[in-house]
């Protein structure tokens, strides 16, 4: 099996699993649906979401901004719930967008076993492909890198495999 299929299929796919809810996009998804329909194996599928935030004008934007820092970064952003898109109304824009990069700079990226590491690796270089590509994109449309930016070191044979 190639790290190309991923997690879903081989484990949709598996003569021993009786259920799979599967989170992810809608070409995983009918991977997955297709794996669990071949084997007429129960599946709940939850596709495409983009999980909104919507910060009004009247919050704290410090308190907003930690917690919308630890809805996005908890496990490395890579969980069905993370916070994706924040709107934030403009009285509270600044405010807001400087406490979350303060925020954001308490996280610490490493191996995900080391105490104290509040980020580890993605799940492998497909994914790492992905988020240097939504960063460059970001970037030349007009983003300013505000936190990190930087691509943490490592080769392949550091980070967990398929």
């Amino acid at each position: 099996m190639s790290c190309s299929s991923r997690a879903g299929g081989p484990l949709a796919e598996h003569i021993q699993i009786q259920l799979v809810h599967f989170t992810g996009s809608v070409e995983a998804g009918r991977k997955v649906g297709a794996g669990t329909g071949e084997r007429l194996h129960r599946a709940v599928l939850e596709l495409g979401g983009k999980d909104p935030v919507v910060v009004d004008a009247g919050v704290d934007p410090r308190a907003a901004a930690a917690a919308v820092a630890f809805g996005a970064f908890i496990n490395t952003g890579q969980i069905c719930t993370s916070m994706e898109r924040i709107y934030v109304h403009e009285d509270v824009a600044d405010a807001f967008v400087e406490a979350l990069v303060e925020a954001a700079g308490t996280y610490t990226m490493g191996d995900g076993h080391d105490e104290g590491v509040m980020m580890g690796p993605l799940v492998d270089e497909r994914q790492r492909d992905i988020v240097r590509r939504h960063v460059s994109d970001a970037v030349e449309r007009g983003a300013t890198i505000r936190a990190g930016g930087v691509e943490p070191a490592g080769d392949s044979s550091t980070r967990p495999r398929c």
